[in-house]
């Protein structure tokens, strides 16, 4: 009756594969924002006349959306 049963992450197969599926789901943002958006920073630049901080608030903008959409509390 004392001993509390602590289940770990170990212990649960469904919270492995989430913590996997964040994981996997942050890298596969970052490679999208490293190798696909960033290089067409100077396309924006020339075409559209933007400037660094018009593109980064266009990259924030789009990350702080997609961020409370994936982990807004229901």
């Amino acid at each position: 009756m004392t001993q509390a049963i602590q289940k770990t992450l170990r212990d649960s197969a469904g919270m492995r594969w989430t913590a996997l599926l964040l994981l996997a789901l942050a890298m596969f943002c970052s490679y999208i924002f490293m190798d696909i958006l960033s290089p067409i920073k100077d396309l924006m630049q020339e075409t559209r006349g933007w400037d660094s901080t018009a593109f980064g608030t266009m990259q924030g903008t789009r990350w702080a959306c997609a961020s409370r959409w994936c982990f807004q509390p229901s």
